[in-house]
């Protein structure tokens, strides 16, 4: 008697995205090609959760960073932009859309991901805005504003002064998780054009955060320092953890 084959059943994925490394599919079948597949009941499923995840992982991150910028358990450390910094003028008119524009980046790529890249991007996102917020009151920082001018700012500069303080400057929570979006993006199996566009609005993003004086290029380095290392950290954490799933649960060698 043959032992009965066991096979890993492949990760939802949207149509027409290219199989994962790992997930089972053999590339050289004739119907793993490059042309756009129905989508399948498990891939809405899985594009469902999204929204919800994106509920509970919003508030998870943006209610630390507002409550760390107004306590100081430490005195501030005054981070006073430099000659490279000044090189960038000062902008309160485009600037701020483009600075919060850094959610959409985020949630967009989100819906672009596979299953199992989804789950790596949420645990580096959660794992990242943890240690920065972690940094903000172990060490509070924060970017003088004393060069904008407020009368000449327009309306939603000025609104987004009043709830977000010139604090949690080091590192830049935008820069960090900014970072991951983009690497999620640009690493997977996504179309040029995507991946160009990706790269466009996270130099736009790391723009904005100096034209609005709200960090310096210091922050934006450890920031991008930060989440890249997180993001190196939760692929390793989740390819370890299904390693020793199939270790925990080996497939069966009875016969039939």
């Amino acid at each position: 008697m043959q032992p009965r084959e066991h096979t890993l059943a492949a990760a939802p994925r949207l149509p027409g995205e290219q199989p994962e490394q790992g997930t089972g599919a053999d590339s050289s079948h004739p119907n793993n090609s490059s042309t756009p597949q129905p989508m399948t009941a498990a891939t809405k499923q899985e594009l469902m959760r999204r929204p919800i995840t994106a509920l509970w992982l919003t508030p998870l991150i943006a209610l630390p960073y507002a409550l760390a910028g107004r306590v100081e358990p430490r005195p501030v450390l005054w981070l006073t932009p430099g000659p490279l910094e000044n090189w960038i003028p000062v902008e309160t008119h485009l600037a701020p859309w483009i600075y919060i524009s850094f959610y959409g980046l985020l949630y967009l790529s989100g819906l672009l991901l596979t299953a199992p890249r989804f789950r790596r991007y949420v645990l580096t996102l959660v794992v990242t805005s943890l240690l920065s917020v972690l940094a903000f009151l172990l060490l509070p920082s924060g970017v003088p504003r004393d060069s904008v001018d407020p009368d000449s700012a327009s309306a939603l500069y000025r609104w987004l002064v009043e709830i977000d303080p010139p604090r949690n400057a080091f590192p830049s929570e935008h820069a960090s998780l900014s970072f991951v979006a983009l690497l999620a993006l640009s690493t997977g199996k996504h179309p040029r054009w995507l991946k160009c566009a990706a790269w466009i609005w996270f130099l736009l993003i790391y723009w904005s955060t100096i034209a609005t004086r709200q960090h310096v290029l210091i922050d934006l380095a450890t920031g991008a320092a930060l989440g890249a290392a997180c993001w190196w950290w939760a692929g390793r954490r989740l390819s370890v953890a299904k390693r020793d799933g199939a270790r925990t649960f080996p497939p069966s060698r009875n016969p039939r």
